[in-house]
């Protein structure tokens, strides 16, 4: 004896309900609320759900590729970062540098000598940064200020000078989020660890005597933190 199986009607035209298709569209109704839960109204899957203060520290190399690389070497730069992300998208990073030079072949009279050059400056940034699963890549551009100390040996002459400069840094990097599905949800403190890279536009430059674009610098460094 046949039994008959239900039928559904799609637009007026009736359809026979197997079991299968039974199946598959009690897991679509089951399906569909969660991933309409997942992600929230009206933003794109790739914003940020982690809204709140980063804060990082890095170290990394300081390169003059200009004019200036004939009168100091590549530097060391450290420095911390502050990055405030009240937006899916948009943040905005406080960031300070330190650096520091040492040439033992300086033009002049006082060629051969050695001449110590420290820096310390800072900037605030507008920043990009989706973030894609655990991955989040950023680009930046921002306004600074930074001061040049030239310390100088006894008896050295040199064409180096103290000095205040204005920074227009950009930036690209990635960071990494140590954090799994369930403390994501849940918006838990993580720790971070990217790279970063930027060139920094130099202006109102005096404490090395070269013009336009030759004072200007690379920077190329690793970054760790944690997310709040």
């Amino acid at each position: 004896m046949n039994r008959r199986r239900p039928l559904i009607n799609f637009g007026g035209r009736r359809c026979v309900l197997t079991s299968r298709g039974a199946t598959l569209l009690a897991a679509a109704a089951w399906a569909a609320p969660n991933a309409v839960a997942a992600q929230p109204p009206g933003e794109p899957w790739y914003a940020r759900d982690d809204r709140g203060v980063e804060a990082q520290a890095f170290v990394g190399a300081q390169l003059l590729p200009g004019a200036a690389g004939e009168f100091l070497g590549s530097g060391v730069a450290y420095g911390v970062l502050v990055t405030i992300e009240p937006l899916p998208l948009l943040g905005v990073e406080l960031g300070y540098q330190g650096s520091f030079y040492r040439t033992a072949s300086l033009p002049g009279p006082s060629g051969g000598s050695d001449l110590s050059v420290f820096e310390n400056g800072g900037w605030t940034a507008l920043k990009g940064s989706p973030r894609i699963g655990k991955l989040e890549p950023w680009a930046l551009a921002g306004v600074g200020f930074s001061g040049v100390e030239v310390v100088e040996e006894q008896g050295i002459v040199t064409e180096l000078a103290d000095d205040t400069i204005v920074l227009l840094p950009i930036a690209i990097g990635a960071d990494y989020h140590f954090q799994d599905e369930r403390s994501r949800a849940a918006g838990e403190t993580h720790l971070t660890a990217g790279v970063r890279a930027g060139w920094t536009f130099v202006f109102d430059n005096d404490f090395v005597p070269v013009t336009a674009r030759g004072a200007d610098r690379v920077l190329l460094a690793v970054v760790f933190g944690a997310q709040f």
